[in-house]
């Protein structure tokens, strides 16, 4: 087969796939729509279930300073997410890494600053009822964090959709824990690691499973086009 048959040939596998696209907005400015969302949830969240109440010890600059730390740290972790959807702006695993380690740096950085300033410890007898409840309320808010990235990485060509959904995953944890911690007064480690930490490793799960199913999805529909009708 010379050189013009193999474009040829190409070219009939290649054409039927070619759909129009419109030009997607850059990262950043698709990732900026989840700091509203996560105003939005803190103002639910306390308006539905008070301030912490130990808020007043812990300062505003541990509450809310740390708090939009970990809502900037969020932010450019799904930045990532969205730039991993672009064809040629695939990042390193080297990178990845390094975003886990952020999120859950983070994560306990500022529980263990919060606990040195205002040490709050569970009772056992509350400890797996107020855990159940930090970890259900946490996955609720980070889910559609996960969705969004899912969705919006979705309009893109990821090539690694597992990734994808991991890193949404751990982005909607971050921003969970941003959030809730607005409410939650119980930072002392076993509980962080527990529940909260818990809830961002079972969001970052969630949303590798979900990338490993449309990656499943998306190659079985390819196959089943390249496939010869009989």
């Amino acid at each position: 087969m010379d050189d013009d048959e193999t474009f040829e040939a190409l070219s009939k596998v290649i054409e039927p796939e070619l759909q129009p696209a419109r030009r997607l907005r850059r990262p950043w400015v698709r990732a900026v729509s989840v700091l509203p969302y996560a105003a939005f949830c803190v103002t639910v969240l306390i308006v539905t279930r008070g301030l912490r109440g130990d808020a007043d010890v812990v300062g505003p600059w541990l509450l809310w300073g740390f708090g939009s730390v970990q809502l900037i740290a969020a932010f450019l972790v799904f930045r990532k997410v969205l730039r991993e959807s672009i064809p040629g702006k695939t990042g390193r695993p080297q990178a990845w890494l390094g975003a886990l380690g952020v999120v859950l740096f983070l994560q306990l950085a500022v529980a263990a600053l919060t606990n040195a300033q205002s040490p709050r410890i569970l009772s056992p007898e509350r400890a797996m009822s107020v855990g159940l409840t930090c970890m259900g309320i946490m996955s609720i808010v980070g889910v559609p964090v996960l969705l969004l990235g899912l969705t919006l990485a979705s309009k893109g060509l990821p090539a690694r959709p597992r990734i994808i959904g991991l890193v949404s995953g751990l982005a909607g944890g971050l921003i969970a824990e941003a959030v809730y911690r607005s409410h939650c007064p119980y930072t002392h480690l076993t509980h962080m690691l527990a529940w909260h930490s818990g809830a961002v490793v079972l969001l970052g799960s969630l949303g590798f499973f979900s990338g490993a199913v449309w990656d499943l999805k998306r190659t079985g529909a390819w196959r089943q086009r390249r496939s010869p009708r009989k």
